[in-house]
């Protein structure tokens, strides 16, 4: 095995793990397992490699074969798209009340979860008395890869522009770029583009901010993860458990 794929299988087993700690404790058996209370986001640089792991062509027919396989019990659905007009899938399993939405990927180049993500969905998906209880108890979504135009150029960041993001925010025309803006790639840390209120629109004087500060939902993929957690608000009322999970890369 190489040295890449056996840190994919630890990257991977770590987040079943992790996932499976959560989903037992959403279904009433908790584990001894815990969960950190604080992750590290990394500072690995862009291209370190992507062979090995599933491209964006990879990753739409191996979740269009799952959900085909599955008979639907795995649902993927087209829940926005990148700035360079890649979708980005959501895969939903169960029809519980206590809900569990999971992303991978924030980062481009952190390919690790997306694979584990897949793994967990064949299971999850399946006939087995354990994947038949998780479904009953647990509806479980999942974004296997946010940052799916990173994926591609195996970068830490989208792929979008300051002049794209003023073109569709005009009342940022003036404003200085987001301090999460990398203008040698061209991209914004999407991971850096968050904030605690889900209508909130971005003003000028919000600009540059800083890393102690919120984010703005300027790219197209923490606007689609936004979209998705606000509808699984509104449908469920909370949302149980969210789970960004992104590994580090090891040299």
């Amino acid at each position: 095995m190489s040295a890449r794929r056996w840190v994919a299988t630890l990257a991977s087993t770590a987040l079943i793990a992790s996932l499976s700690t959560i989903v037992a404790n959403a279904t009433g058996n908790p584990t001894n397992g815990a969960i950190p209370p604080a992750s590290h986001c990394g500072t690995e640089a862009s291209g370190s490699g992507n062979e090995g792991f599933v491209d964006y062509a990879q990753l739409t027919t191996a979740l269009q074969q799952l959900e085909t396989s599955t008979g639907g019990t795995v649902d993927v659905e087209v829940a926005g798209y990148s700035n360079q007009g890649r979708a980005i899938h959501t895969a939903r399993v169960g029809e519980g009340d206590k809900v569990v939405y999971v992303q991978t990927q924030i980062h481009g180049n952190e390919m690790h979860a997306t694979e584990a993500a897949l793994e967990l969905l064949k299971q999850w998906g399946s006939n087995g008395p354990a994947a038949k209880k998780l479904r009953k108890n647990v509806t479980v979504v999942v974004i296997p890869r946010l940052n799916v135009d990173g994926g591609e150029l195996d970068q830490r960041q989208n792929d979008m522009t300051w002049d794209e993001v003023v073109a569709d925010c005009p009342q940022l025309a003036g404003a200085s770029p987001s301090w999460n803006y990398n203008s040698r790639v061209g991209g914004f840390d999407i991971n850096r583009d968050f904030h605690a209120n889900l209508d909130y629109v971005p003003a000028a004087e919000d600009f540059p901010g800083d890393s102690a500060d919120t984010g703005w939902y300027i790219t197209p993929e923490a606007q689609t993860s936004r979209d998705v957690y606000r509808s699984l608000e509104q449908e469920f009322g909370t949302v149980d458990f969210f789970v960004d999970h992104g590994p580090r890369r090891t040299p």
